[in-house]
């Protein structure tokens, strides 16, 4: 993650799958995720690709309401119905995610997310 806050911030998959990202000044949590993200660039973007697996989004209470999480799913430890939100991974869908690199009117990168 850009950002400019003193000892940063860092994105990981939780041991639930769920895709989360460090409170400023802290590192994630024991038996977290945080390798094996993958950028490519090319057609349609540049994408980011999960940790040995796809990234999945789940709606929070029931199927096509948001709000929704987004969770890592791998052939090794696909999304389990206890682990989502609706208590029915059948809810959740394969999402893509492209990066698109934009630069604010104040300059830079953000200073932390909350």
């Amino acid at each position: 993650m850009d950002t400019t806050v003193p000892g940063g911030q860092q994105v990981y998959v939780d041991a639930s799958g769920v895709l989360m990202y460090t409170k400023p000044h802290s590192t994630p949590p024991k038996g977290a995720i945080t390798k094996g993200f993958v950028i490519t660039s090319g057609i349609p973007g540049t994408m980011v690709g999960a940790p040995e697996g796809w990234f999945k989004l789940c709606p929070e209470k029931c199927k096509g309401k948001g709000p929704y999480k987004v969770f890592v799913a791998t052939w090794k430890k696909p999304l389990q119905d206890k682990n989502v939100p609706s208590r029915n991974a059948k809810h959740c869908f394969d999402i893509l995610m492209n990066l698109d690199e934009t630069i604010s009117k104040f300059g830079g990168s953000a200073y932390m997310y909350a």
